[in-house]
């Protein structure tokens, strides 16, 4: 994502972090359920 002016990049900032927030559960699971494969192996 490109910024354009120094304004925005407060702004970008907040919705990648919000949207890594909003993400972090299913990434956990995903996470979890990746070291449960290896560890099956």
């Amino acid at each position: 994502m490109i910024v354009n002016t120094p304004s925005e990049a407060p702004k970008t900032l907040f919705l990648v972090i919000k949207k890594l927030l909003f993400n972090y559960k299913s990434i956990q699971k995903f996470i979890l359920k990746q070291a449960f494969n290896t560890k099956a192996k």
